[in-house]
């Protein structure tokens, strides 16, 4: 569990400490917000070479970053909350804090950029304190205490499977599918549903798997309806196929998404992209493409001549 010391002055005078199974998110998409939950503990403050003098402290006030990856804040927020230590005696008092940390789809969208297996993190925190003269008769200043930056690392499966969705997040945000429920929509449930599964790999952080999925997906538009040509044809002529025998309605649009077909297919086979070379990049493009290629050809597939 991390944990780090509160200090006054080099004089440590608390604690904070975090356990990353403490962590839920709620409210996405509209309102997505990020709840950290923290043990927090304060003793009162003395001042070296005054051992009698022991100054009760409150904490009510907590500004903050969330970083991911450490390096990098994402987020800020406040806490204001008032947190006591003893006001007799050297003893620490602890309480839990919640942190709520907005995360809207753009801020959670970088750190899914460069993410790559578990969730690396950090809090930076600034406590800030009101310090009481000796037997609690008034504050005698307020003061921000020192802590160091908490990192912590979230299990991938957390991440992926509890978090992200409090938060709203299903990856990127344009693949979204508008075919309704016509008999093209019906016809490309296969290769919409292979298209899930890359979404998945995407955010389980699997790029190569997310490419050789939209492979499978232009397979499945292509087999969507009856071929007139040999199943054991190659697919540039199972392509043609396709275009000739149901896209004809328009031709010059039909070709055009036949050749980006092909290169797709092309271009996601994994002799193309051999594990593990494919960066999160990459398989974005190709699944924006792979997207457009399916909406695009649902489009045409529901139109009569």
């Amino acid at each position: 569990m991390p944990k780090t010391d509160i200090q006054l002055d080099s004089y440590i005078i608390g604690t904070i400490s975090l356990d990353p199974q403490d962590i839920y998110a709620q409210g996405g998409p509209d309102f997505p917000v990020l709840f950290i939950r923290i043990d927090f503990g304060i003793s009162p403050y003395q001042q070296y070479g005054q051992p009698g003098g022991l100054k009760p402290l409150t904490c009510f006030s907590i500004t903050g970053e969330f970083c991911s990856p450490p390096e990098r804040t994402v987020a800020r927020f406040q806490h204001a909350d008032c947190s006591n230590s003893s006001r007799n005696d050297s003893r620490m008092f602890s309480n839990q804090i919640t942190f709520a940390i907005p995360l809207d789809a753009k801020n959670v969208d970088r750190i899914e950029r460069t993410r790559n297996g578990n969730l690396q993190a950090a809090l930076k925190l600034k406590p800030l304190l009101a310090v009481y003269s000796p037997g609690d008769a008034a504050i005698e200043t307020i003061r921000y205490a020192s802590v160091q930056e908490i990192r912590f690392t979230v299990p991938k499966s957390e991440w992926v499977e509890k978090l992200l969705p409090g938060l709203g997040y299903k990856g990127l945000e344009l693949l979204e599918f508008r075919l309704g429920e016509g008999e093209a929509a019906q016809q490309l449930a296969q290769a919409i549903e292979e298209f899930k599964q890359a979404q998945q790999h995407l955010l389980d952080a699997d790029w190569e798997r997310a490419v050789h999925r939209c492979r499978n997906a232009i397979e499945l538009v292509v087999a969507a309806r009856p071929s007139s040509v040999a199943t054991t044809s190659r697919f540039a002529d199972k392509i043609n196929a396709f275009i000739n025998d149901h896209l004809t309605t328009n031709a010059d649009q039909a070709k055009l998404i036949g050749k980006q077909m092909n290169l797709l297919w092309e271009v996601c086979s994994p002799a193309a992209h051999p594990l593990p070379t494919v960066a999160r990049a990459d398989a974005e493009f190709i699944m924006r493409t792979t997207m457009s290629v399916i909406a695009y050809c649902g489009k045409l597939m529901g139109k009569t001549p």
